[in-house]
């Protein structure tokens, strides 16, 4: 009866401020992060591989795919990251349009502003560059709640919550969310959470209807176009929840009745076909491999050592909290737990993968960021480790992991504000990353 009155006396919008609060907080840090490094440099918005992401927007937009309309030069002033092509007249970027697509609102809103204002309105201004910051922290906070929402079938809310709370602020996801978010893994990040979402809903009892069939092509076909890597993901996770075979082929089955087969396609063809039209225009042909001597290379002698524990953005280094999301995977394989099969396999697949591309290490940037946007997934193994630890009776047990989960989390955002952007030690440099560990933050 006490517990019921408490509940009632408190307010219902109580959730909906401290969502508003933690949005301006996040805001905040990240327009105070870039607030000092000013345009055109390899710290701003649009440089680099963010460009390449970006110049969609622009060339649609503004300059009608016309590389002579651009700013004179503002390729190279952007860390060529897109190319404009004078002989074709053409506008040239390897990276796929899903982070543009998904930018579109903020940009569209930005332009009508910037018009009204003195800024200049070729898409390469100020208030360009803090959109996409301010759509980064959108789909950050949309992917957050949708996370929670997935976790909450498994966990209670404090185990989801300290869960989120641990994978967010221990990871490179707070980087990528704050610092580059001009780059894809946000945005990936967002349709992971969306697609686990609507996958439960899809296989749940009441989850046939039509709306969660059509959601989860949106955000698998979405994933594709952000980044066609992770297609990988896709599969895997249609089987998370299955304990038999009885389910896996009742839902394989499901997935595969000619009219799912037909919306999914339908779904895909749609958000593909920008895409599709793009690659024509540019390189006269509707399907074209856009990465040019870049590729799984290594697929017959992986890097798997230097991608989890190297110095140049090994991925335990730079995610630490993440040791007990493998932790957790592997004492649910060992308990035979529902989906620990599953989530190890996945495991298995994408670090035998990621580590075999050409460029293990994957170029500048925090930490192994091709593993971001797979910390939605790693919260099922790291929320089973908390709730085992935490549901013991023993306090000293608990309070010494929630104390290194503490340490490693304000150690991982140590590192990620004393990071300059690049390593610019060797493969196996322990003395630069100790610097790194007690450098000022920058």
């Amino acid at each position: 009866m006490t517990g019921r009155i408490i509940r009632k006396q408190i307010p219902a919008w109580w959730r909906n401020v401290l969502l508003i609060l933690l949005t301006g907080l996040l805001l905040f840090l990240s327009f105070n992060r870039h607030s000092k490094t000013g345009l055109h440099n390899y710290h701003s918005e649009i440089w680099g591989d963010k460009a390449g992401y970006y110049a969609y927007l622009p060339a649609a937009f503004i300059h009608s795919f016309n590389a002579s309309r651009f700013p004179q030069g503002i390729d190279t002033a952007t860390g060529n990251g897109f190319r404009l092509d004078s002989a074709t007249n053409r506008v040239v970027t390897k990276y796929t349009c899903g982070v543009a697509v998904m930018m579109t609102p903020f940009f569209l809103t930005t332009h009508a502003i910037v018009a009204l204002s003195d800024a200049p309105g070729d898409g390469f201004s100020q208030p360009y560059h803090k959109m996409i910051n301010v759509a980064a922290v959108f789909y950050l906070m949309a992917g957050l709640i949708l996370w929670y929402r997935v976790l909450r079938r498994y966990f209670s809310k404090g185990i989801s919550l300290i869960t989120i709370t641990a994978l967010f602020l221990g990871t490179t996801l707070f980087y990528y969310a704050v610092d580059e978010t001009g780059m894809s893994h946000v945005y990936s990040f967002f349709l992971f959470s969306l697609y686990l979402f609507a996958v439960q809903r899809v296989f749940s009892e009441s989850g046939s209807a039509l709306k969660w069939i059509i959601l989860t092509g949106l955000a698998a076909a979405m994933i594709i176009l952000v980044r066609p890597v992770n297609a990988v993901f896709l599969p895997v996770i249609i089987f998370l929840d299955a304990a038999t075979r009885e389910e896996i082929s009742k839902r394989i089955s499901f997935l595969l009745k000619w009219e799912h087969v037909l919306i999914l396609l339908f779904i895909a063809f749609l958000l593909f076909l920008p895409q599709l039209l793009y690659w024509n225009y540019t390189y006269d042909k509707f399907i074209i491999y856009t990465y040019h001597g870049e590729g799984f290379t290594n697929l017959l002698s992986p890097k798997i050592t230097e991608y989890l524990f190297s110095t140049n953005n090994g991925l335990i280094l730079y995610n630490p909290v993440l040791l007990f999301g493998f932790t957790g995977t592997i004492l649910m394989l060992i308990r035979h737990k529902d989906n620990g099969r599953t989530l190890a396999v996945l495991l298995l697949v994408i670090i035998y993968l990621f580590s075999s591309w050409w460029n293990w290490y994957y170029g500048c940037g925090y930490g192994n960021r091709s593993f971001t946007e797979y910390t939605t997934v790693m919260a099922l193994p790291f929320g089973y480790l908390a709730n085992t630890i935490l549901n013991r009776p023993r306090k000293a047990l608990k309070w010494c992991w929630i104390i290194l989960v503490c340490i490693l989390v304000v150690l991982n955002l140590k590192m990620i504000y004393s990071w300059d952007g690049c390593w610019y030690g060797v493969t196996w440099d322990w003395n630069k990353f100790l610097d790194l560990l007690v450098s000022p933050p920058k």
